[in-house]
């Protein structure tokens, strides 16, 4: 059958859109000023890193129901992290310094 339609509740739509301001529009603030005080190289590879955490999360949480240690979940997670440990200990060029190097060359 079809379920009938029923219109939301006041705290229902409450809840809703406290989610969506939380969930979406501060995630985006904070999202867009770690661009602004790093890269988006590793602002997107520091949010890459959720992917691991919810996987030891789930690994540790003993209300998981059979929770997986498969060898291709931990390649990942170690490629992952490995990655963003790479990243951010390589030192970022300036692009200015980069031309001013070029121009004293030649």
């Amino acid at each position: 059958g079809v379920e009938p339609f029923e219109p939301i509740s006041a705290w229902v739509m409450l809840c809703l859109t406290v989610n969506g301001l939380f969930g979406t529009v501060a995630s985006n603030v904070v999202w867009a000023t770690a661009i602004q005080f790093t890269s988006p190289l590793i602002t997107n590879l520091g949010t890459s890193l959720s992917i691991p955490v919810s996987f030891l999360a789930d690994y540790l949480n003993p209300l998981s129901q059979n929770p997986s240690l498969d060898w291709r979940y931990v390649l990942g997670t170690v490629l992952i992290i490995l990655s963003f440990i790479v990243v951010s200990v390589l030192p970022e060029e300036d692009p200015k310094e980069e031309e001013e190097g070029r121009r004293r060359r030649g």
